[in-house]
């Protein structure tokens, strides 16, 4: 009677009715458990879940508390989705969503894994790190007195953000010296772009991410430059190393470049369909010479952008080929403060060229490919596979060689807006 109620209980809490075909005689169930939906048998096999959890609860030597339990079995049940689909614990999940709104409360560093520990990659300007001296390239030894072993980056990162302005003590590693470091938090707003203007006038927009502030950070960065002198001198918009964002965002951006055309096609699965998202041209704020820039790093809503202006032949892309994230991920929030990011759509190129698996080829490279067409049948190749068939491009990459630099994509960029007619 303890089990049966313990199934009852569980399957009201998770809201999916009751299977009162348990007590049922045999043929009346079955004649009912045929006569289910798809969706109301996978919800009856919930009951063998509960029967489950009653057994590790009350017959395990040691069964850890059920919230871990029941934790455990939603990561389960993400890891038989794909790559991206994951349950996010209410840390990072909160990280998550303050990151897409473009503020969060911390110090304002970015970190990476690596051989000597968890390494700083970058300190935002006017951040309380930045004041306190924090650098790019210190090596975090200890926070709050607790030494780093195997923590993850994002493990770090939800041990450094907070939401009380409270001071954190950093213990860091730079170069033979180490340094204990008090640092107290604050609101930190994001700046997704980053602006410089060349000599000749050409305003270079880097885009390091795409949040809810981006297009709005963008739009005053072209209002600016329309008012400069050397207005038309050209603009690059610089997508190297950005992991993507939000997909409104990216809609957003290639809006601001183009007058008319596809931007992307997606497909929603087959209850809900494909669809395309077009430019509207009350939404142009530059109409100017353009380029932009990808590298092996660019990703996701970074990638929707540049196919969207390469195949509407608004710029040339420039760099190397990009990642090939070609999904669309939505965060459920779920009601003990986790959340469940699950990939809801793919998407396609303007001509519905594939992007998961292959990326976006550029129009230029600064450096010589060994061989051009293997790479491109190699990425058409994947595509093929985690496309549904959908990978139908033939365009290969022109490859030009020019000077020595230090960053020869930005040379080849600079070089390709002054022959721009």
């Amino acid at each position: 009677m303890k089990q049966r109620a313990l199934i009852f209980v569980l399957l009201a809490v998770f809201g999916l009715g009751v299977l009162a075909g348990q007590a049922l005689p045999n043929a009346e169930a079955n004649a009912r458990d045929a006569a289910l939906t798809e969706r109301d048998r996978a919800y009856a096999e919930l009951s063998v879940f509960a029967e489950a959890l009653h057994h590790i609860r009350t017959q395990h030597l040691d069964p850890p508390p059920v919230d871990t339990l029941i934790a455990h079995a939603i990561e389960g049940m993400t890891s038989a989705l794909d790559t991206y689909s994951e349950h996010l614990n209410e840390a990072r999940a909160k990280i998550l969503q303050e990151d897409s709104q473009g503020a969060y409360e911390g110090i304002g560093i970015t970190l990476e894994t690596s051989d000597q520990g968890p390494r700083i990659t970058r300190v935002l300007p006017q951040s309380p790190a930045a004041r306190q001296g924090l650098r790019a390239g210190d090596i975090l030894l200890q926070i709050n007195h607790t030494p780093i072993s195997n923590d993850t980056a994002q493990t770090l990162i939800e041990q450094i953000r907070g939401g009380d302005s409270s001071a954190i003590l950093l213990k860091i590693q730079r170069d033979t010296q180490v340094i204990d470091i008090e640092i107290r938090r604050e609101k930190i707003d994001l700046q997704a772009l980053e602006t410089s203007t060349t000599t000749d006038g050409v305003l270079w927009l880097k885009l390091r991410y795409f949040d809810a502030q981006t297009h709005h950070q963008l739009d005053e960065a072209l209002k600016k430059h329309a008012r400069s002198k050397n207005s038309e001198a050209g603009v690059i918009l610089d997508l190297r190393n950005n992991p993507g964002g939000l997909f409104s965002e990216a809609i957003a951006v290639a809006q601001r470049f183009l007058h008319e055309g596809v931007i992307v096609r997606v497909d929603d699965g087959q209850q809900r369909g494909r669809h395309a998202w077009h430019a509207d041209p009350k939404k142009v704020r530059y109409t100017g010479p353009l380029v932009v820039l990808i590298n092996e790093y660019s990703a996701s809503s970074a990638e929707i952008v540049a196919s969207a202006l390469q195949e509407n032949d608004r710029a040339q892309v420039i760099g190397e080929r990009s990642f090939g994230k070609g999904t669309v991920q939505r965060l459920f929030p779920l009601s003990d403060q986790s959340a469940l990011k699950l990939t809801v759509s793919a998407y396609y190129s303007p001509n519905d060229h594939c992007i998961d698996g292959r990326g976006v080829v550029p129009n230029l490279r600064p450096t010589p490919l060994k061989d051009a067409q293997k790479e491109a049948d190699e990425a058409n190749a994947r595509a093929e596979e985690t496309c549904r068939g959908h990978a139908t491009s033939d365009r290969l990459a022109k490859v030009k060689i020019p000077a020595p630099s230090d960053d020869p994509a930005l040379t080849l960029a600079l070089e390709t807006l002054r022959t721009t007619e």
